[in-house]
């Protein structure tokens, strides 16, 4: 279980500034969205399960969930990356 401290503790470390977004241009129409909620996640990687958590945004014009986080983490929409 030490390596999953080790990746949230990275995680942090390394997107901080996403973890603290409050706000984010839509890339569809350029308009400023507010974040919206923080949802939690599991993520299976090579090294075991791990909890995210991703801010959620909603694209004004598609009206769907945007989370920048697992953007910048490329993280697959399953749980196992």
């Amino acid at each position: 279980m030490e390596n999953c401290g080790t990746y949230h503790h990275i995680i942090v470390e390394l997107f901080s500034d996403e973890l603290n977004r409050e706000t984010m241009v839509c890339p569809n129409c350029g308009r400023v969205l507010n974040r919206r909620d923080i949802h939690e996640r599991t993520v299976e990687t090579m090294i075991g399960g791990n909890n995210v958590e991703t801010l959620l945004f909603l694209l004004c014009e598609l009206q769907k969930g945007f989370h920048p986080l697992d953007n910048a983490l490329i993280l697959s929409d399953t749980v196992k990356q």
